[in-house]
């Protein structure tokens, strides 16, 4: 990687220990980026990404408030702050034991480091992950690096997309244009809608399963953890930020929130409770492809089960 090459490419880091950060600093520095903004505690990233710096790394010290690094990195990647998320993200720790490693793994970092940093393997990893972008993809629970067959089930039937690589550019040797940055938005708007459609997928053939079952069983005792996880589905859904061009989906974002808590609500749900949240899937996964005849149908089918109630 051409130290040259990076002056323009910037870096945030996070360190609580003051002696870690200076030699992690330097060694980011050594690599060849103009410009590393150093913090001390997770607030100072938070306003590093947020404000005009438009990060291309963040390297992040994970021995410190382990689930607050977490939760940082998650609204990195789900748009919550900053104005990119697929920028590269590496942790670092001295305590990599397997469940710490899948945790913050499962947040959508690239890659972990154990401490101490050596400078060496902090500079090979970098050009790796600034040479090799995996594709992101996204499922429910899940935005991030595509990760190796058969770690994450769920995300092997995703659709992969590739993403914007502002760190590899600039290690190319090419300046960032307002043509990148409106290419970045463009792919964050389309991986909302993905991870939108996805989680879509999941309550359809949840909802189907137990609609299904439903009518061969009383009660709803047997449906509570298929049932908890409809809901989990459907937070998600509610945490999701809509861009202006699809805001009128929220409506029926809201719609579908409804009529999963009157599901939860239920002491013993019907199949036709099911097939009401199944419906209302449909139709808003409908619309979101554009099939106006199929979401004509869903919609027809939907009424047809409010005038029988």
């Amino acid at each position: 990687m051409d130290a040259q090459k990076l002056k323009s490419a910037t870096a945030v880091l996070l360190e609580t220990n003051g002696e870690v950060r200076r030699l992690v600093k330097s060694a980011l520095l050594g690599i060849g980026f103009g410009f590393v903004h150093d913090c001390r505690a997770i607030d100072q990233v938070r306003d590093a990404a947020v404000v005009d710096i438009k990060p291309d790394i963040f390297v992040l010290d994970l021995d410190g408030d382990k689930d607050t690094v977490c939760a940082l990195i998650g609204d990195i990647r789900y748009s919550r702050i900053g104005d990119n998320p697929f920028v590269i993200i590496i942790g670092m720790t001295r305590y990599p034991e397997e469940i710490v490693i899948h945790h913050v793994l499962d947040t959508g970092t690239d890659d972990i480091i154990a401490k101490p940093v050596s400078a060496k393997i902090l500079s090979e990893r970098i050009a790796y992950l600034s040479e090799n972008r995996k594709d992101f993809v996204a499922a429910p629970g899940y935005l991030g690096p595509q990760r190796a067959k058969g770690v994450r089930s769920d995300m092997e039937e995703a659709a992969h997309v590739k993403v914007p690589n502002s760190l590899g550019m600039k290690a190319a040797g090419k300046a960032l244009t307002e043509i990148d940055e409106i290419e970045i938005k463009r792919a964050a708007n389309s991986f909302t809608m993905q991870r939108l459609y996805v989680i879509l997928l999941s309550i359809i053939n949840i909802s189907r399963e137990l609609e299904n079952s439903a009518l061969e069983y009383d009660g709803s005792e047997k449906f509570g953890d298929e049932i908890s996880r409809i809901v989990s589905l459907a937070g998600e859904i509610r945490g999701i930020e809509m861009f202006e061009t699809v805001r009128d989906l929220n409506h029926l974002t809201n719609s579908l929130g409804k009529v999963v808590a009157s599901l939860a609500a239920a002491p013993s749900p019907s199949p036709r409770q099911f097939e009401v949240v199944r419906l209302h899937a449909q139709a808003i996964a409908a619309t979101m492809r554009g099939d106006n005849r199929e979401s004509g149908d869903v919609v027809s089918a939907f009424g047809d089960i409010l005038e029988t109630s």
